[in-house]
Formats: structure tokens, C-alpha cells, sequence
């Protein structure tokens, strides 16, 4: 029997509003849930693009072979790149965080942390099991080409 995962993460976001008391902090609890095949698409084609990009940040990090290095990343070395793909593919990060968690774009731009959004990140990647999602894809192009052959 495969090992399911939670399709629900709940992620808490603190944003600062200003009162007639002053500044004040409020948290907001995101619910991040699978995602349903009619968003899968969009989600994946934007973590495909964060994905083309890395090779790129990798570089600008010092690592030689960045193909090669990606191929043994885990899932947890790919999101401590977040912040550096998001500068260079912010649009990117915060489509796949408005699809992957239900958020709307403008309150991810205005209320939403790098550390947040890194948390975020991590939910999405990790309710919807996208690590092995594209592990299963990889596998799944090598047997179709096999066949071909």
C-alpha cells in the first residue's frame, strides 16, 4: 500500500495592520491543499520554469556542473534556493504560491515574508508530493523512450 500524504498543511502567516491603537500584528492561517488535476497543469508549468532557472542560480552560486548537481539535490537543498529563484523568477514563485496554496497574488505581495514564502513553498511542494511527481515523470520519459527504441 503507498504512503500517503496529508492534502492539507496549514501554514501561518503574521502580517502588520494599522490600527487606531497603532501597529499591530495579525496571523493568518493558510490552508494549503493538494492540488486538483484542473490546476495541476498551471502548477506544474510554473515549477517547470523555476526548475529551468536553477541551473542558473546554481551557477551564480559557485557550483560547476549544475545539471549535475541538481540531480542530487533534495527536496530540501531545492527550497533553500527559494530566495535566489525568486529574484530571478518572482512572477514564477508567486503564481505557484497563489495556485499551490489559494492565495491571491496581492495579498502575497503585500503581506507574504520571503521566510513565509519559503514556508509556503514547502507546503506546496510537500502536500502535492512534487519531488516525487518529477522523479515519476523522469522514470516514466526513460521507459517511453526504451519503448520507442
Amino acid at each position: 500500500m503507498a504512503k500517503t500524504l496529508s492534502r492539507i498543511k496549514k501554514v501561518d502567516i503574521t502580517t502588520v495592520i494599522d490600527s487606531d491603537d497603532g501597529i499591530e500584528e495579525k496571523t493568518i492561517t493558510i490552508k494549503v491543499k493538494k492540488a486538483p488535476l484542473g490546476k495541476w497543469k498551471q502548477l506544474t508549468d510554473n515549477v517547470k520554469v523555476l526548475f529551468d532557472l536553477l541551473p542558473e542560480v546554481l551557477e551564480e552560486k559557485g557550483i560547476e556542473n549544475p545539471q549535475e548537481y541538481m540531480m542530487q539535490m533534495s527536496e530540501k537543498e531545492i527550497i533553500s534556493y527559494l530566495p535566489d529563484m525568486f529574484r530571478v523568477a518572482t512572477d514564477e514563485v508567486i503564481d505557484i504560491l497563489s495556485l499551490g496554496a489559494g492565495v491571491d497574488v496581492e495579498t502575497l505581495e503585500n503581506e507574504v515574508g520571503i521566510d513565509e514564502a519559503v514556508e509556503l513553498f514547502e507546503a506546496v511542494v510537500e502536500v502535492n508530493n512534487l519531488v516525487k511527481v518529477v522523479e515519476k515523470g523522469k522514470n516514466l520519459m526513460k521507459l517511453l523512450k526504451n519503448i520507442k527504441n
